[in-house]
């Protein structure tokens, strides 16, 4: 499904996120391998990001800053967002700011010390409620809503669509950018998609436009 949009609401929509204090528990019930599997290469890359996100934190500028690490009692775990106060030796200290699930013995604002390899996910939150990072944050979200919005810029040559490049994309329910989780090779398909059943369309006024495509999440099948 792809149809022609004012680009103005969705930069406008891009622009909100959730405000405020980040609240994920653990992982839900019963998710899919195929997203396991996401999240865990997201693990990675949000690993080895940690010497950028050391760097702003150096230099906040009105930013907060967050871990996310998994606290483990017997068999359970929840995973939760640590509010950072500082580094040291290695390690991440500051609060607890996510709510219990009843699993693990812990209260939302215990101090904590969290370790390099201990983290599974940062996240940066700007002052206007914007955010750097969180991909499996942004993931789970995903999961639960089941479908992600491809907002395609269209550009004419000739008098006719010719080219086409994925330039944002949201999750339809929190409207939230989320692009940063999406892989290049999905974001080519959106724009093959387009070129096969736009591509060649008339230009009525030679200008540039903008079109949206949904894909299921966690298949990427576009929805027709």
């Amino acid at each position: 499904m792809n149809k022609l949009l004012p680009i103005i609401f969705f930069l406008l929509s891009s622009t909100l996120s959730l405000a405020g204090e980040t609240n994920y528990g653990d992982m839900p019930t019963g998710i899919d391998q195929s997203v396991r599997r996401i999240l865990d290469k997201h693990e990675e890359k949000s690993r080895s990001e940690l010497p950028y996100f050391n760097g702003e934190l150096e230099n906040r500028e009105g930013r907060t800053f967050y871990v996310v690490t998994r606290l483990h009692q017997g068999e359970f775990y929840e995973q939760v967002y640590v509010k950072v106060s500082n580094i040291k030796d290695g390690a991440y200290k500051g609060t607890i700011a996510s709510e219990p699930m009843g699993r693990v013995d812990f209260n939302s604002g215990d101090v904590i010390e969290v370790v390099n390899n201990k983290v599974v996910d940062w996240l940066i939150v700007n002052p206007d409620g914007t955010e750097e990072g969180n991909l499996q944050g942004k993931t789970l979200d995903l999961f639960q809503v089941g479908h992600a919005a491809f907002i395609s810029r269209m550009t004419p040559k000739n008098g006719k669509f010719s080219h086409f490049e994925v330039v944002s994309v949201l999750n339809p329910y929190t409207k939230q950018e989320i692009i940063d989780v999406v892989p290049v090779e999905i974001k080519q398909k959106v724009a093959n998609y387009l070129s096969k059943t736009l591509g060649g369309s008339a230009s009525e006024d030679g200008k540039e436009k903008y079109t949206y495509t949904f894909l299921r999440f966690p298949s990427w099948d576009i929805v027709e």
